[in-house]
């Protein structure tokens, strides 16, 4: 079952404007993958391994993104969001916790500290890359 959850949140979505990608990807898997587009292979092999362990997920590596980083600069570069899922502060009818979805830039993301994170219920979903951006990015 946990394998299935997994894979959720591995998917991509490409359309005119901008590249969906789940963030329970690796970056192993990202570079192996076909279906995602070649440039962004490219600049995840030459710019984010560096950095990371090639086993490192998307949503592990922009979770504990720092601004000092420099793959943050990659991903602003490439005019990267995020959609991510946090505490709302209110309690559903059954008294569980309720969510609200939120997309962020990757910038307001790694101003954030792990801690205040956490304190959030912030979790990661999805990266969305521009097209634009990727194609203006020179390595």
């Amino acid at each position: 079952m946990i394998g299935q959850n997994n894979q959720d949140y591995k998917y991509v979505m490409d359309n005119l404007t901008k590249i969906d990608l789940g963030a329970k990807y690796s970056y192993r898997e990202i570079i192996d993958s076909q279906d995602i587009s070649y440039k962004f292979r490219n600049i995840c092999r030459q710019c984010f391994e560096k950095e990371v362990s090639p086993d490192t997920t998307l949503e592990s590596h922009l979770y504990y993104l720092r601004p000092q980083d420099e793959s943050f600069e990659v991903y602003t570069k490439l005019r990267t969001k995020v959609t991510v899922v946090m505490l709302s502060g209110r309690q559903q009818r059954d008294g569980s916790p309720q969510y609200r979805q939120e997309v962020m830039k990757v910038q307001e993301l790694a101003l954030l500290s792990p801690e205040e994170k956490k304190r959030r219920g912030l979790q990661i979903q999805e990266i969305e890359v521009s097209k634009l951006g990727l194609l203006s990015f020179v390595i």
